[in-house]
């Protein structure tokens, strides 16, 4: 049995979801991809020695890291420093917070552009809040594209964003893909201490980790990168390949996230 995030999260508020978890954890052993999802399963009732943390894994060959100018020489040229978010518009990935944040740095260095990969119901309302925040003119919702558009996005990319938040009904992430793959083209990133996350991403090595929710640090945050130089992205890609590396390991224990299963289904992941 596998888990990835809704499952061990936001489901386990329900009585009856729970009744049937414990009946599964008597017969079943259980992946999941994070320790902190591992610890959350066991404190509902599932034993300690059946519970495996298997991280999701990318293939590195699948993403080149372009040559990038440092933040600190951009900003010292002048230049525009592009923040990137790649996410569905769901309150958990709190683009609401990252707007809030942005608004503020912006004023100070008015160069920054935020551009957003990802769609969802609450377009409409991110995108009048932007309004509201007088920063729709530095912020381009570029909606749903393909993998590999995505792909080009973080190689034009300075600094990537993913603000995750736990809303009221206790939906968390497991660890975002989107998070790994940014950090695989050579991607600092600021980012939440939040479910996984800081198994991926450690503060003060390959990007920031802030508290949920708290602006006034993620906007410390975003003025700090300006003086980031080109190995704080260096670790970001070295920190993947090493330990959420597709290639590395037993064949028997490799677990695939959800794009690369579908890969599998028609053949072209061995």
């Amino acid at each position: 049995m596998t888990f990835h995030g809704y499952d061990a999260s936001k489901a386990l508020r329900f009585a009856a979801y729970l009744r049937s978890l414990i009946a599964l954890f008597e017969r079943a052993d259980v992946i999941v991809v994070s320790n902190a999802m591992a610890e959350k399963l066991r404190e509902h009732g599932t034993h300690k020695a059946r519970v495996h943390v298997v991280h999701c894994g990318f293939s590195p060959d699948r993403f080149e890291v372009p040559e990038r100018k440092s933040i600190r020489d951009k900003v010292a040229a002048d230049e525009t420093i592009e923040f990137l978010q790649v996410a569905s518009f769901a309150e958990k990935k709190g683009h609401r917070f990252t707007f809030e944040a942005f608004a503020a740095h912006h004023r100070r260095y008015p160069r920054s552009r935020l551009t957003l990969l990802g769609d969802g119901k609450a377009r409409a309302k991110l995108e009048a809040h932007t309004h509201r925040l007088g920063i729709a003119d530095a912020v381009e919702f570029a909606g749903w594209v393909a993998p590999d558009v995505v792909a080009q996005y973080m190689q034009h990319a300075d600094v990537f964003l993913h603000h995750s938040v736990t809303p009221q009904n206790g939906d968390q992430e497991g660890i975002p893909n989107a998070i790994i793959e940014a950090m695989a083209t050579g991607l600092p990133v600021i980012s939440t201490l939040h479910a996984g996350i800081p198994e991926l991403v450690e503060d003060g090595e390959q990007g920031f980790l802030i508290a949920e929710r708290d602006v006034g640090a993620y906007v410390d945050r975003l003025e700090a990168a300006l003086a980031w130089n080109l190995d704080v992205g260096e670790r970001a890609r070295a920190r993947v390949v090493e330990h959420f590396n597709m290639a590395r390991g037993p064949r028997t224990r490799r677990h695939l996230c959800k794009a690369d299963r579908k890969r599998a289904a028609v053949g072209s992941v061995p």
